[in-house]
């Protein structure tokens, strides 16, 4: 295992980097241990997002072990505290959430808990404007992204013609940016609450030739 500094990555928004140096100076200070890989700890994954304007979600995940459930409580107050009055309040954030998991890097089971600010956050991709949620697939490096999208469109060929199948969609960040390229799009997705998140998106992802459907993608691709 390699680890490399965040102010090292020249592929992440200089506000990312500041979240997670701060957050490296938060884990000394706790009385838990940091997760590592198949040897124990508690403080496990960060995922950062900024918008344009400088909206900020940070998602921490954590190994509860065998705290009860006053401990955690104590761990929870105390990474927030940290966020709002301690050094990391120079990160401003927007929405922080804190994420518990019994299996460290696996998420599915567990839910997410607000701990101060906004549910969510806005991006824009392509002229599209994404409602972020803690749980949602989006690009850290959204400039990044939106090349991808478009030379994947150019190289697929896609035309009025075409019937796009978006496999494992999330909320359709993929598809919907080639929505005018193509005939329709459909979108499969095995977990509900992103699928749900459709409800909460900006108008200008609405588009009448894109359909959502619920189910595990196994079976469909074991049927193809």
């Amino acid at each position: 295992i390699v680890c490399v500094q965040s102010n090292h990555l020249k592929n992440i928004l200089e506000k990312d980097s500041q979240v997670a140096q701060y957050y490296e100076v938060f884990l000394p200070q706790s009385p838990t241990e940091p997760c590592l890989l198949h040897e124990g700890g508690y403080w496990c994954e960060l995922t950062v997002h900024t918008n344009s304007l400088r909206h900020t979600m940070a998602v921490i995940t954590f190994h509860p072990q065998e705290l009860s459930p006053e401990e955690l409580h104590v761990q929870k107050e105390t990474v927030k505290e940290f966020f709002i009055k301690g050094p990391g309040a120079v990160c401003d954030l927007t929405s922080p959430d804190f994420q518990e998991s019994r299996t460290c890097f696996s998420h599915h089971q567990s839910t997410y808990q607000l701990l101060f600010g906004e549910p969510h956050i806005f991006k824009d991709l392509l002229g599209l404007k994404v409602c972020i949620s803690p749980d949602a697939f989006f690009q850290i490096n959204t400039a990044g992204a939106e090349m991808l999208y478009w030379i994947v469109g150019k190289l697929s060929a896609v035309n009025s013609n075409t019937i796009l199948l978006d496999i494992c969609c999330g909320t359709g960040v993929i598809s919907l940016p080639l929505d005018q390229l193509h005939r329709r799009s459909l979108g499969f997705r095995w977990w509900g609450r992103q699928w749900r998140m459709l409800g909460r998106l900006q108008p200008t992802m609405a588009s009448p030739a894109l359909s959502f459907i619920l189910v595990k993608q196994r079976r469909f691709c074991q049927g193809c």
